[in-house]
């Protein structure tokens, strides 16, 4: 194992040699100034503003992420309520016919309907979910949610 380390460091090091030969005078190990840059600290106010900014924003990121948990809950009820302004929202009552997305292997293809039915909505529950029969009154197993209808 150190054998073939070490042939890899040979070759390594005939590589960087031919680059240098190549390239001629100018290769400098990256090493010692990265150190040096890493030791060496800006003095405070000399630095521009513009390369303060983007430190800023992500310092105010990062107090965003510790938030109150009442001040989260307040802006996830805010999100909801922006989305839900902009959502149609359907409701059937029972005796309402509609058409349901095929599901699982019923599903087809790419050639296949998008749609199946007519249903008849056989029971309402809340939150948006239904029990479908179908014309024949035969009652499907599942519930299935309104937006699948």
């Amino acid at each position: 194992m150190a054998a073939i380390e070490a042939e890899r460091a040979e070759e390594r090091e005939k590589a960087k040699k031919a680059y240098e030969e190549e390239e001629g005078e100018g290769i400098v190990d990256s090493q010692p100034l990265a150190q040096h840059l890493w030791e060496t600290q800006v003095p405070e106010g000399s630095a521009p503003q513009q390369k303060q900014a983007p430190r800023q924003s992500s310092i105010n990121v990062i107090e965003t992420a510790d938030m109150d948990p009442r001040e989260e809950f307040q802006d996830r009820r805010r999100a909801a309520r922006r989305y839900n302004t902009r959502v149609i929202q359907r409701r059937f009552r029972e005796g309402n016919l509609v058409l349901k997305r095929p599901m699982g292997k019923d599903k087809g293809g790419k050639f296949a309907a998008n749609w199946e039915g007519p249903f008849r909505i056989h029971e309402v529950f809340e939150g948006g979910s239904y029990r479908l029969e179908t014309m024949g009154g035969e009652v499907l197993p599942r519930t299935w949610n309104v937006i699948n209808l």
